[in-house]
């Protein structure tokens, strides 16, 4: 009986390890059928779920691409797990990262910098992929002038609301924000985040939460986004991890926060930095104490 059992097992796994080595060649049969007889060029994004928001933005720009070039050029995915054929084939080592084929060979290769609008970047500035007619199209517009929809850190309830700046920062466009900046009376504190991030962004957030209710709208004024509902951010200062904090004074970046290692030290980082005037420190401030932490 025993037997009988152990040789069922070893039949039923022997089919399964073959169905599994079938479906790979298969996968793999099918991509090298489709890049040489494709006439447009190809562009493969290798990915994975376990990578995050730089593999989410990446993903995000492909779909957004693909409504607009869908005819004009193939997009390609490969999960490098799902799909380890293709990091194999092309010796990928690291997710995300993008392939352009044309006529059946590689010409060219991202694999770092995912700002939002990178890839269409790439796609404009080489006229191997598209002829200039070809990239005409309102999609860049609406890459470079996406509008902030939805803020995670309104005008602090308890602090006067410096409404003027908040709408002006909400519906900023490359072309109003330079001068919304300069303009500012206050320093400004962008934190992007991301769901995607997990403990560091919930930390970030909940410390610039804090920080608002002490400093907001009166000596500092914040602003909380989503890294890819509000992309506007995200390809102007070419943010390509969350969180990131970035630091803005007389219409100039002083300073800008990303990979720490902790992020719990954000109210040392500030008050650290030129953010406030000389003249003006933390204890002169008008927040309830020196430090909310």
């Amino acid at each position: 009986m025993e037997k009988k059992v152990l040789y069922g097992l070893v039949v039923m796994l022997t089919y399964l390890v073959g169905s599994g080595f079938s479906q790979v060649k298969n996968e793999e049969a099918e991509w090298e059928l489709l890049l040489t007889e494709a006439q447009q060029p190809i562009i493969a994004t290798v990915t994975s779920s376990l990578c995050g928001v730089p593999c989410a933005l990446l993903e995000e720009q492909v779909y957004q691409l693909t409504k607009t070039y869908g005819d004009q050029i193939i997009f390609y995915k490969a999960d490098i797990i799902e799909k380890p054929f293709f990091a194999k084939l092309y010796k990928v080592l690291r997710v995300p990262t993008l392939i352009v084929f044309k006529g059946g060979k590689e010409i060219k290769r991202l694999e770092k910098g995912f700002y939002w609008g990178a890839v269409y970047d790439l796609i404009i500035t080489d006229p191997n992929i598209l002829s200039s007619s070809d990239s005409s199209t309102p999609l860049f517009d609406a890459l470079q002038n996406a509008t902030s929809n939805s803020n995670t850190l309104s005008p602090s309830d308890s602090a006067p609301c410096n409404c003027s700046l908040f709408e002006a920062i909400q519906n900023a466009t490359s072309s109003s924000w330079e001068e919304t900046v300069v303009e500012a009376q206050l320093p400004i504190v962008l934190t992007l985040t991301s769901p995607l991030c997990g403990d560091p962004c919930v930390n970030l957030m909940s410390q610039v939460a804090r920080l608002a209710e002490a400093y907001g709208n009166r000596t500092i004024f914040f602003y909380t986004a989503d890294i890819l509902e509000e992309p506007f951010f995200a390809r102007l200062y070419k943010v390509v991890i969350a969180p990131a904090v970035i630091v803005i004074k007389d219409g100039e970046v002083v300073f800008r926060y990303e990979r720490l290692s902790n992020w719990g030290n954000i109210y040392d980082l500030l008050f650290e930095s030129v953010i406030f005037d000389p003249a003006l420190s933390p204890s002169d401030s008008p927040s309830p104490s020196p430090s909310p932490f």
